[in-house]
């Protein structure tokens, strides 16, 4: 009753905010929106235990649409096409990623909605090459990208933002309702300039409390970028002693105007349960190095030709190799 009560005020505040602030826009602004278009898609081949596989994939399209409604009102929905496993077979299954109302004036912002996730939103820039690899606390599962419900950020100067939100805490697959929320809160410190210090904490109060905690600390010059990483999970999924960790350094250079290097190393362990011989995520945990060159012929073109190795925890596991070119489209 509570989680409800403190949702349903988060909404009325919301929405009074919203009304309240909608008379303060001046009549010269002109309604306008545009299309979106994102499409991850590459061509590779996997060398494994003396084999290999060469497959062509299309990985993901986002099809969405922003619309400004005034001055500091906007809108947006996003349409997710990604490849799924279903019943043995590779396919193509689409979801609502994204729908939501915001407010922002450059200092405060809300949403409320279908909403993205603002610490992955930050690491994903950070990062920059999504397209290639996920960021790291997205491929390990610790958070979603996008879940049902309200957020806030709060710009208090020009070196520190404040954010925080409440979701439903099943991402954007699955928006069943439930009396369990995830709180989570974070703050992006600016200490000077392209160097981006941020932490983040979530919690979700129920039986063997599931928390998260990540930093990430990042250099972002003109010329060059390095950065580190390292995500930890307590009782995933509410399963007690289910705890995992990764860490990860990462960075690019800039050779010219349109190629730039990239290299990123990052590993996953989880922990052994009391009374277990084996960790309880050990067919994931890994180490994995992931490295290419990045380049853009045009814009909204991006091409990559790039290496990852992947060598797994498990006993007897065998190790990967991967080779291919990936390509993002933008517009």
């Amino acid at each position: 009753m509570k989680r409800g009560t403190c949702l349903f005020a988060l909404l009325v505040l919301f929405a009074s905010i919203s009304v309240k602030l909608s008379a303060q826009e001046t009549a010269e602004f002109k309604p306008s929106g545009k299309p979106l278009f994102v499409m991850f898609t590459n061509l590779h081949t996997t060398f494994s235990d003396n084999k290999y596989l060469t497959a062509f994939e299309v990985n993901r399209g986002f099809l969405g649409y922003d619309y400004s409604f005034s001055k500091q009102f906007s809108g947006r929905i996003i349409y997710d096409a990604t490849t799924q496993t279903v019943n043995g077979k590779t396919i193509m299954q689409g979801y609502l990623r994204s729908a939501y109302l915001q407010y922002d004036n450059g200092v405060f912002q809300l949403k409320g909605g279908l909403i993205p996730s603002e610490h992955l939103a930050i690491v994903d820039k950070l990062w920059n090459y999504r397209y290639i690899a996920r960021p790291l606390i997205d491929i390990s599962g610790m958070i979603y990208s996008a879940d049902l419900g309200l957020s806030a950020r709060y710009k208090a100067s020009d070196m520190a933002s404040f954010d925080f939100s409440v979701t439903n805490g099943r991402g954007y697959k699955d928006l069943a309702a439930d009396s369990t929320f995830r709180y989570s809160a974070g703050i992006t410190f600016l200490p000077v300039k392209d160097l981006t210090l941020r932490g983040y904490f979530d919690l979700m109060p129920e039986g063997s409390a599931q928390w998260t905690t990540g930093f990430i600390c990042a250099y972002t010059g003109s010329r060059f970028s390095l950065g580190a990483e390292f995500d930890m999970q307590k009782n995933h999924t509410y399963n007690k002693e289910h705890d995992y960790s990764g860490a990860a350094i990462f960075g690019s250079y800039i050779l010219s105007e349109k190629v730039s290097l990239f290299g990123r190393f990052y590993e996953f362990s989880s922990v052994v349960p009391d009374g277990e011989t084996t960790a309880w995520n050990s067919s994931n945990d890994n180490k994995t190095l992931v490295a290419g060159f990045d380049y853009t012929p045009v814009k909204g073109v991006r091409l990559a030709p790039n290496m990852t190795y992947i060598d797994p925890d498990e006993a007897g596991a065998d190790s990967k190799t991967v080779v291919g070119i990936n390509v993002e489209i933008k517009f």
